[in-house]
């Protein structure tokens, strides 16, 4: 790694000089005089603390265990909408209807359901099976609605997503502190 050494004087014939990272002075001679220069360095910029990737990131967890929760049990037990198989909610997955890579319905509570990890990754949500749950859920209307939101063109903001894991922390507390949901 190499540190630029720059002469501070205006018209200065070796205004830069290269060295290596372990000198830590450079000798310079300018108009006749020698100084002893110290390296030039830029303050590096921080990163933003929160970027929309990160909150989403953060989100996602708490908007995952909140619907972990909210189909659970007294026991913590959620029955799995798409087979029926029962497991703990620690054990399971939020599943989509509708992918989460439609965003504007990423974070929609009837979009998403607790499914068995089976059902969600291996099979890929068990779309037929998930359209049947929803059908006698929530009915065609819903479905429908869901199904056009989805052609919706939407993008987070930093404000949303706080907003939203706010919300969705407070409802985490309350499901996790009511005494509803064992360990």
């Amino acid at each position: 790694m190499n540190i630029i050494w720059t002469c501070p004087y205006f018209g200065c014939k070796k205004r830069q000089e290269k060295t290596s990272h372990l000198v830590p002075e450079m000798k310079h001679e300018h108009n006749g005089h020698v100084y002893f220069l110290t390296p030039f360095k830029k303050e590096k910029r921080k990163p933003e603390d929160e970027t929309v990737k990160s909150l989403d990131e953060k989100l996602w967890k708490e908007f995952s265990k909140f619907i972990r929760l909210r189909d659970a049990d007294d026991n913590g037990i959620i029955t799995c909408c798409t087979c029926g198989k029962r497991v703990h909610w620690k054990e399971a997955d939020a599943g989509h209807f509708i992918s989460r890579r439609h965003k504007v319905i990423k974070y929609d509570e009837k979009n998403s359901h607790a499914q068995c990890k089976l059902c969600n990754s291996f099979k890929h949500g068990n779309e037929k099976l998930y359209y049947d749950f929803m059908l006698k859920k929530y009915g065609q209307t819903t479905i429908t609605k869901l199904e056009a939101a989805k052609r919706t063109n939407f993008n987070f903001t930093k404000n949303y997503l706080k907003v939203l894991l706010d919300i969705y922390k407070r409802k985490v507390y309350e499901l996790e502190n009511r005494g509803r949901v064992g360990d």
